[in-house]
């Protein structure tokens, strides 16, 4: 057969394909990650998959495809792990920054696996203040509840974090009005 040694093999493989990944973003949210609530927002959502990149696309009019955006910025991805524990999935974050203060932005978030619905917010207008406060409720106790019965007044333990939270700042502005939802 040739100059082939008997037994030795050289196998060249080129494997091309095109995969539609179907991943879209959930669960968007925005905060500010610069302390600059005027002409910033960080936007933030999860996939299931590394490969959908992290891109948001934004204008100060509503659009009805990702192409007729005049923004796009671009961000990283990240696991979310407790020590050698991940969590599943990957948090998306990019930062827009150099907006306009007191204007309304609609943007969309995604990549190559899809593409969220429009959204939008505001930036806050340079004559405007705000005071607010943040809870949530993972719905998740870690360890299977260890936490909840070993440390019950853990910031982390919800009703009670939420008692306390709502407390503390109801001591610094005592015209607070508390907003909750969901079952607890």
């Amino acid at each position: 057969m040739g100059d082939a040694t008997p037994g030795v093999f050289d196998i060249a493989v080129s494997l091309e394909r095109n995969v539609k990944l179907d991943d879209p973003p959930k669960y968007v949210h925005l905060s500010w990650s610069e302390n600059d609530a005027y002409h910033t927002m960080t936007v933030m959502w999860w996939t299931e998959f590394e490969e959908s990149v992290g891109y948001v696309v934004y204008d100060t009019g509503p659009h009805n495809v990702t192409s007729e955006y005049a923004y796009m910025a671009e961000g990283s991805a990240h696991k979310v792990c407790y020590g050698a524990c991940c969590f599943p999935g990957y948090w998306h974050e990019v930062g827009l920054t150099g907006l306009q203060p007191g204007t309304t932005y609609y943007f969309r978030v995604g990549g190559p696996g899809g593409w969220s619905r429009e959204w939008k917010f505001r930036t806050l207008g340079l004559d405007e203040n705000v005071k607010f406060v943040v809870g949530g409720d993972s719905r998740r106790p870690w360890g299977e509840g260890y936490e909840l019965k070993i440390y019950p007044t853990s910031i982390s333990n919800w009703p009670w974090a939420r008692d306390w939270v709502t407390k503390s700042a109801a001591s610094e502005d005592p015209g607070l009005r508390a907003v909750h939802r969901g079952p607890h």
